[in-house]
């Protein structure tokens, strides 16, 4: 995927800045590709249920990236590239939490309010990750996941 990205960035930054953002999304996208085929391979979790899996934080992703294109276009004209920036980068904040909301409520709760989301401890103590995975393990993506003899079920 790096490769690829090589290759088509001397191409895409004679274009536009717009072409070379393609190229960079396109790059992490056939890099996301290819680390799926690589965990698949490693212990059998399917490429379908990892797209499932992952499909929330793209939706809130897209609600993000869609309202800040739109927001972009519409902010006043006399406002000061500083105030522009950290109005955008504001509601970039706000956008990605509301569509993770929608897309994954628990996510929402726990990237919101940390460990007081599951009722850990509030003192900023890092998470162990069992208790990080709890949350995921119990949608129903991961249902029935077996790996190194344990399932999730």
């Amino acid at each position: 995927a790096l490769l690829v990205l090589l290759v088509m960035l001397p191409f895409a930054s004679r274009v536009s800045l717009e072409a070379v953002m393609i190229a960079l999304a396109f790059q992490k996208f056939l890099g996301w590709f290819l680390s799926s085929w690589a965990v698949y391979r490693a212990v059998k979790f399917p490429i379908t249920r990892q797209i499932l899996a992952g499909s929330s934080v793209l939706i809130a992703a897209l609600v993000m990236g869609g309202g800040i294109w739109w927001a972009a276009g519409h902010l006043p004209d006399d406002w000061s590239d500083l105030t522009r920036v950290a109005a955008i980068i504001g509601l970039g904040i706000a956008l990605y939490v509301a569509g993770l909301l929608i897309a994954a409520p628990a996510m929402a709760r726990h990237v919101v309010y940390g460990n007081a989301a599951e009722g850990g401890p509030e003192d900023g103590d890092r998470e162990s990750p069992e208790s990080v995975m709890k949350i995921y393990s119990d949608t129903e993506d991961f249902q029935g996941f077996r790996y190194g003899g344990k399932t999730n079920a």
